[in-house]
């Protein structure tokens, strides 16, 4: 999440990349922390619950 909070939206590849595992994203995904669009590779974190 360190890693997000500087990059809010970013890729799949880039994740990769960074040693990001597939299982980690979507552990993350089912968590409710992030948004996974498959077909784009597009990775978005999602807003904290009470956030503006």
């Amino acid at each position: 999440m360190d890693f997000l909070s500087l990059r809010p939206v970013t890729t799949v590849h880039t994740l990769r990349r960074h040693r990001f595992t597939l299982r980690v994203v979507a552990a993350a995904q089912r968590d409710g922390l992030l948004d996974v669009d498959l077909v784009t590779g597009r990775v978005a974190l999602r807003p904290a619950a009470g956030s503006p």
